[in-house]
C-alpha cells in the first residue's frame, strides 16, 4: 500500500484479527488483517475524513467487536479545538458482513 508504515490499533488482535492504522498528513489508513491467512480488508476512507474549516485538536480511534451483531468496529473521535466552536463528532463504523480477499 504505496509504502505505508502500519502499526497495530489497540494491544491484542480479536478473534485472530488486528485492526492496523497508518497515519500520514493528508489522511490516516486503517486495515483489518487476519495473520493467519493472510487475509485483509481495507477500511474505506470516511466522508467525515477532514472538516476543513475546524481545527482539529486530537483524533482518538478503537477497535473492538460487538458480539450481538458478531461484527467488528471501528470507531473515530475526533475532538475540535475549543477556540473554533467546540464540538465532538463520534463515528462508527459498521461493518457487517466482513469480506476478507487477499490482495497481495
Amino acid at each position: 500500500m504505496d509504502d505505508l508504515e502500519f502499526e497495530i490499533l489497540g494491544s491484542r488482535s480479536i478473534n485472530g484479527v488486528l485492526c492496523l492504522i497508518s497515519y500520514s498528513q493528508t489522511s490516516t489508513r486503517l486495515v483489518l488483517w487476519n495473520p493467519a491467512t493472510q487475509e485483509f480488508k481495507v477500511i474505506p476512507t470516511s466522508f467525515r475524513e477532514s472538516v476543513p474549516y475546524m481545527d482539529i485538536e486530537i483524533t482518538r480511534y478503537g477497535f473492538g467487536y460487538d458480539s450481538v451483531r458478531e461484527d467488528y468496529k471501528v470507531i473515530r473521535q475526533i475532538m475540535y479545538n475549543p477556540n473554533s466552536d467546540s464540538e465532538s463528532d463520534i463515528e462508527d463504523f459498521l461493518f457487517e458482513d466482513i469480506y476478507y480477499q487477499l490482495f497481495w
